[in-house]
């Protein structure tokens, strides 16, 4: 039952923010990011967030994972890669980026599936 309350209060937590942030959004507050503190904070916090989202949905056993990275990504990777991807793939920035940075990430770091 505790597990059940848990799951309640983070889909509540991931429904409850007003702002969905686009592509074009991320990348208008990150094009900076490397040249100042603001956009530097912004982005690291952003893209941790949809990092940390993942994992803790991965470790809870509610996905198998969309990306699978090795244990010593550092978050600048995650934003450069982030941005590249948006840069190279323009028709997504009209789309929301916290579901379009997993699959980006996913295409440097799949997920190796093993049948069986």
């Amino acid at each position: 039952m505790k597990n059940l309350a848990y799951v309640f209060l983070m889909l509540i937590a991931f429904n409850s923010h007003a702002e969905f942030l686009s592509g074009s959004q991320f990348m208008e507050r990150c094009k900076d990011y490397g040249k100042t503190d603001t956009s530097d904070a912004y982005c690291e916090g952003y893209v941790a967030g949809v990092v940390d989202s993942q994992n803790t949905l991965k470790q809870m056993g509610l996905i198998k994972g969309i990306f699978c990275p090795p244990e010593k990504v550092t978050i600048e990777q995650y934003i450069a890669w982030a941005i590249e991807y948006f840069k190279n793939n323009p028709n997504d920035l009209q789309y929301s980026a916290d579901s379009s940075l997993p699959l980006a990430y996913e295409q440097i770091y799949p997920c190796i599936r093993m049948e069986r």
